[in-house]
């Protein structure tokens, strides 16, 4: 109790920022074929939002 800071650790953010980053890379995606997703597309992002998941419950 000396009144420093203390540091906080969420490993909840990472994910926060993950998926914040797939969600953008989506948009991105969409936007820049005029709204369509390729299969190709569609499938990276498919996997990308999986791992995510997966790292998530691995907490």
């Amino acid at each position: 109790m000396n009144g420093e800071p203390t540091n906080i650790d969420l490993p909840q953010t990472g994910l926060i920022w993950s998926l914040i980053g797939a969600t953008l890379l989506a948009i991105y995606f969409f936007w820049s074929n005029n709204y369509t997703l390729t299969k190709v597309k569609a499938g990276m992002m498919g996997i990308l939002y999986f791992l995510i998941i997966f790292v998530s419950i691995t907490f």
